[in-house]
């Protein structure tokens, strides 16, 4: 974890299962896991917290708790994740191509990693500077959210491309495929509820907030790819948030609520995937050479496994998330948070 754990054994153990608990929820959503985390961490050890005078260890065990709420949201979302499947198999081209821009999307953040992470985990680790993303990644993604940061103009006649292609009801109409029907397939919502189903690599268009919310994940371009990407990088920066960090952007080049909460989870496979095989290989090279002691290993497998059980809890989350949320709750929330950090950090 970004703070470290205490130095008694048992009272490592349980900050880490704690902070796996919490971790679950905190990822689901845009505020910031290492952040809370880190408060959580700090409450339990009454700021008694060791700093992390082993950076890498530290990051190791924020992964593994990274990949634990990975694996149990996987399992919470099979639904959605096995329409994907069915949708790229309906339409291998746009599945391709979607993988493409994917796999372009992610390119900057694997870059930054190899290239600066060291560096971050060093300079970017302490109280005040996560405080500072959790503050100005908020401010972004509220901005962006409510159309006062743009990187990409939207305007009416995306809205009526839309509405000529059966995928965005005018203002004040109901849907015309009716509810349980997927936006341009027909295909019955397996959930029941009234809406569209869908997402990067399916023949829907995925869930859309109101008429005229913004484009669909279908539009985007190789200029968006690389836009996302970098705003994802970002999220190196702890406190920053990698999902609040990639819907702030999506809504800043003007998709939809909805199909911003898609691509971020899209996106979220290779990087969180990429960063733990990264940190698994240097942990694994570490214990080899004696340099990391085998105690230290028991936190980090206790924080992987509470946080697969609390990510698998925090799934009616995520699937929110994929629906549309406003942004502007989450950037206040973000401000509570940072507070709280400064609040309860250990006395100099």
């Amino acid at each position: 974890m970004p703070s470290g754990l205490p130095d008694h054994p048992l009272r490592s153990l349980v900050a880490a299962q704690l902070a796996g608990l919490v971790h679950g929820p905190a990822e689901a959503l845009p505020v910031s896991s290492s952040a809370h985390v880190r408060v959580v961490t700090q409450v339990v050890t009454r700021g008694r917290g060791v700093a992390p005078g082993d950076p890498e260890l530290a990051k190791a065990t924020e992964v593994a708790a990274h990949a634990g709420t990975l694996a149990g949201l996987t399992l919470g979302l099979r639904v959605e994740i096995r329409q994907v499947l069915r949708g790229a198999a309906a339409d291998p081209a746009r599945a391709a191509r979607t993988a493409g821009l994917i796999t372009l999307a992610s390119a900057p953040t694997a870059l930054a990693a190899v290239a600066f992470e060291r560096r971050i985990e060093q300079r970017l680790g302490s109280d005040e500077t996560i405080a500072i993303g959790l503050v100005v990644g908020g401010f972004a993604m509220t901005l962006a959210d409510g159309g006062l940061l743009r990187l990409r103009r939207v305007g009416g006649r995306a809205l009526a491309r839309d509405v000529e292609r059966g995928e965005a009801a005018p203002t004040g109409e109901a849907d015309p495929a009716g509810a349980g029907a997927a936006r341009g397939t027909g295909t019955p919502d397996p959930s029941g509820a009234t809406g569209t189903t869908g997402g990067p690599g399916t023949t829907g268009a995925g869930r859309r907030g109101p008429a005229g919310d913004g484009r669909s994940w279908q539009d985007a371009t190789i200029a968006d790819a690389l836009l996302l990407g970098l705003a994802q990088a970002t999220a190196l920066w702890p406190g920053v948030s990698r999902s609040g960090a990639v819907l702030g952007a999506a809504r800043a080049l003007g998709f939809g609520r909805g199909d911003a909460g898609w691509i971020s989870a899209a996106l979220a496979g290779p990087a969180v995937g990429g960063a733990t095989a990264l940190k698994t290989v240097r942990l694994v090279q570490r214990v080899a050479a004696g340099t990391v002691p085998r105690a230290a290993l028991l936190p980090l497998g206790a924080v992987a496994v509470t946080s697969a059980l609390s990510g698998r809890l925090a799934a009616p989350l995520a699937r929110r998330t994929l629906e549309g949320v406003r942004l502007a709750p989450f950037g206040a929330y973000r401000l509570l948070v940072a507070g709280g950090l400064l609040a309860t950090r250990p006395p100099r």
